[in-house]
């Protein structure tokens, strides 16, 4: 026999141990301290996630088994602001960059998310996950960002980087001496967000008067007022009011001449173009959260909300596109699906009060992962015409549904 029966158990122990340390050997051990360069049209963020075994002595944490979350956070949120421009720089091709720390938490793995806030008070040093932010405002989208990594410790020497925007990724390590990233707009992949044409309110229904009118009435107003003027109307006015009648016969089949009537309501608008008005006001409203100031966020939602409800719209919407798992993360909406706009009444203004129901979908990338979220509306809208543009008035939130939200790594 090849085998005998006493060889056998050691055979296959082998075997089991081979194969155990091939599989190991084919698994991938994230880093201890990984990075990650996000672009976005007006924001790049610096991100770190770090095994706190590893950096208990670099960042000079409280040693223990158990890590006090509050007491460490706090004192994160202390130190870390040094972090930028002493362990990491980012220029851009329009000149260097400060970012400023904007979140500091404990993170956990989560089975759909990816990667979640870790909530626990008293946390194992061994479980242990740090999550910093640092973001930067940017006015435009870059042609190239270029980040310099200095963060390594004495027994760590190598980082991992994933840098990109989001949708298109790459992953390089860093070393001491070989420690520059690069990305680059190639194929503009980053643009400047540009609102949608919104159609415009209808106008008032004009007077269409013949041009034979038009200069009978010029022609007699101007004779009874040399009448009156003179009290009496001399010979050639006589002759200019012949002309008048004349020119009136000779342009009696001309194309009539609208003038704006003031007695006139605005036309009414139908039900395909109070769709079309709400989907475009709905698009640009979501496109204004692109932005990253406050200011300029207001500034686009301006255009298309009128002024009383642009801080609801605001903070309803901000509120909408968070992630509280993610620690404050922001959903950038990258579609809207208006699937209802049922217009039911008119307003004073000759606007419409519709009931409508949307969906968006959108992602958020964060610590290496590319979150998908996906809401549900439905809300009574109200549209007024504010000028010569179309508004939102008025927002009644009926519902809010969330449909989905999954998670995939960046790097798969």
């Amino acid at each position: 026999m090849l085998f005998s029966e006493k060889r056998v158990p050691a055979i296959l122990i082998a075997v089991f141990v081979g194969l155990s340390a091939g599989a190991a050997f084919g698994q991938k051990k994230d880093s201890p301290i990984r990075g990650f360069l996000i672009v976005e049209p007006f924001e790049t963020r610096v991100e770190f996630l770090l095994e706190a075994a590893a950096v208990v002595d670099a960042l000079e944490l409280p040693k223990g088994e158990n890590l006090d979350a509050g007491v460490v956070r706090e004192l994160l949120q202390k130190k870390m602001k040094q972090l930028s421009g002493t362990k990491f720089s980012v220029t851009t091709d329009a000149g260097p960059l400060a970012h400023e720390l904007t979140r500091v938490d404990f993170v956990k793995p989560d089975p759909v998310l990816g990667i979640a806030v870790d909530d626990r008070e008293q946390i194992p040093l061994a479980e242990a996950k740090i999550g910093l932010v640092f973001a930067a405002k940017i006015p435009a989208p870059p042609e190239t960002v270029e980040l310099k990594w200095d963060f390594f410790t004495d027994e760590i020497q190598e980082a991992t980087v994933e840098f990109g925007s989001p949708g298109k990724w790459s992953a390089r390590i860093v070393t001491p001496s070989k420690n520059t990233v690069m990305w680059q707009n190639s194929d503009n992949e980053l643009v400047t967000p540009t609102l949608e044409n919104v159609p415009a309110p209808n106008s008032r229904k004009p007077l269409n008067l013949p041009w034979s009118l038009i200069i009978s009435v010029i022609g007699f107003g101007f004779v009874i007022a040399i009448a009156f003027a003179k009290k009496g109307a001399p010979a050639w006015a006589g002759i200019g009011l012949i002309v008048c009648i004349a020119a009136a016969v000779v342009l009696r089949k001309a194309p009539r001449i609208p003038l704006p009537n003031p007695f006139s309501k605005p036309e009414l608008v139908s039900a395909d173009a109070a769709e079309s008005v709400t989907y475009a006001l709905l698009r640009n409203v979501y496109k204004a959260f692109e932005y990253r100031s406050e200011s300029d966020v207001y500034d686009a939602l301006d255009k298309s909300v009128a002024g009383n409800l642009l801080e609801k719209i605001y903070l309803e919407i901000q509120a909408s596109l968070q992630l509280e798992n993610q620690g404050g993360a922001r959903v950038r909406v990258y579609n809207v699906d208006l699937r209802k706009c049922d217009p039911t009444e008119q307003t004073a203004t000759a606007g419409f009060i519709a009931d409508c129901n949307w969906i968006t979908a959108g992602t958020v990338t964060h610590w290496g992962h590319t979150h998908e979220r996906t809401n549900r509306y439905d809300a009574v809208l109200t549209v007024d015409p504010v000028g010569n543009v179309w508004k939102l008035s008025d927002l009644k939130l009926v519902n809010e549904e969330r449909i989905d939200q999954q998670s995939k790594k960046n790097s798969e």
